[in-house]
């Protein structure tokens, strides 16, 4: 009893240790996150005069900004006083969610929006952090092209698209100036600005980048680390199947880490193709859930229906099949089916765990700790995607996962020193 009372006390300092590390990590990567006071967009025009970028930190660029559909527009043709806007646009969103004459617009298509920016510091360098666009772009200040990714055209056939993270600084050639961004779609299921633009001082989007980059260098280290940990106690320790499922996890969650960090990605990865980090980022979401399934299976074989588990299974293998045969501009279509399939799945895992809980069985608790974290990590990622929520941490589901994986470690050790027989693992 001492000795496991001692092993209790351990894990939940060490827990608390790490969330601490944790929350301080996240208030490093979210700091100056914009607040209620930043200034927004309205009408297509903001209006920076109360606004000291010195005291009041960067901004997002997050409101309404005009939208003119199927027209690539420079900044002579915008002061044409004939020419009249389509739509006000929210930004960040997909275009997909906007009318023009009535009705909602395609993924597939062009664009250009527009923001008038009212007195602006003068003699100040400005930056803007871009992360990624739907599915090219070519962003200007003026009739200066300040940062571009892929190929932005009218046509399918010369277009190409691009998924790389840019920082990109500019003096403001006067205290009104113009932001135009042109933007072409033809191979994702939708389209737009769809991430936030930021805009502050060179020097605080150089730490925002960098805080990112930290941030998102520890997560996937940690990961790395992980599975290499699991994948030498399979090979030289115990041949059981959960750490199969772990590794899986681990380099699961590292690809997305990876995926959703474009300056990382292409410093590893520099020749790395869109149509890759597609399918890639739409795997994982197919089988980290099923995987997850897998692992509570092994470790509560009695509470967890098989059939259930076939079913879950089967269901992310015929995604995979029609994934790998179809372009990306059909698979992306049903994102939103995917997503409720893993909120389900998620919700069964919790459920078994609940169940094993109340039944007093070894360390449930501690496993439904760790899987109600990284279940509202996966809820928060999938309102923070559908424009419900702005938390300013970003995807928030490795970081769940990671959490998950510590409170994991934790009964898979106390497991190894109970251990009595060859399935020590499988809760009796």
């Amino acid at each position: 009893m001492t000795e496991e009372r001692n092993n209790y006390v351990l894990f939940f300092g060490c827990a608390i240790i790490f969330i601490l590390l944790l929350v301080l990590l996240l208030g490093y990567s979210s700091t100056q996150a914009k607040g209620s006071r930043d200034p927004d967009p309205q009408n297509g025009v903001i209006d920076l005069t109360a606004w000291d970028f010195d005291k009041d930190g960067f901004i997002k660029l997050n409101g309404e900004w005009q939208f003119y559909w199927h027209k690539l527009l420079t900044l002579e043709e915008l002061t044409d006083q004939s020419l009249k806007t389509d739509a006000m646009a929210y930004v960040p969103s997909i275009w997909n969610e906007h009318m023009v004459q009535g009705e909602n617009l395609p993924g597939f298509g062009y664009a250009t929006y527009h923001l008038k920016v009212k007195n602006a510091p003068l003699l100040k360098k400005l930056a803007f952090k871009i992360t990624s666009m739907g599915t090219a772009y070519r962003l200007y200040v003026n009739d200066k092209l300040i940062a571009y990714n892929g190929v932005v055209t009218s046509d399918a056939k010369s277009f190409k698209p691009d998924y790389r993270y840019r920082t990109a600084s500019f003096m403001p050639p006067e205290k009104d100036f113009d932001i135009i961004v042109q933007v072409s779609n033809f191979t994702y299921a939708r389209g737009g600005i769809w991430e936030p633009l930021y805009l502050g001082t060179s020097q605080q989007i150089k730490d925002l980048k960098r805080a990112g980059i930290f941030k998102n260098t520890f997560l996937l280290g940690a990961l790395i680390i992980m599975a290499l940990h699991y994948l030498i106690v399979y090979c030289f320790h115990q041949r059981e199947k959960i750490f199969l499922f772990f590794i899986f996890l681990c380099i699961a969650m590292a690809s997305r880490t990876l995926l959703f960090n474009g300056y990382i990605l292409y410093w590893i990865f520099p020749y790395v193709k869109y149509a890759l980090i597609i399918l890639i980022s739409y795997l994982t979401i197919y089988w980290g859930p099923v995987v997850f399934l897998l692992t509570i299976q092994e470790l509560f074989p009695q509470e967890t229906n098989g059939k259930l588990v076939t079913f879950f299974s089967v269901l992310a293998g015929i995604f995979t099949l029609c994934t790998v045969a179809s372009p990306i501009r059909i698979y992306t279509k049903y994102i939103y089916l995917v997503e409720s399939i893993v909120v389900i799945t998620l919700c069964y895992c919790l459920w078994i765990i609940t169940k094993a809980a109340l039944q007093k069985k070894t360390d449930a608790h501690i496993l439904l700790l760790g899987s109600l974290i990284l279940f509202f990590a996966i809820v928060h990622d999938i309102l923070y995607l559908n424009y419900y929520v702005d938390t300013g941490l970003g995807e928030m589901a490795s970081f769940g996962f990671f959490l998950f994986l510590f409170f994991q470690s934790f009964v898979i050790t106390s497991r190894f020193s109970h251990a009595e027989n060859k399935n020590f693992l499988t809760v009796k």
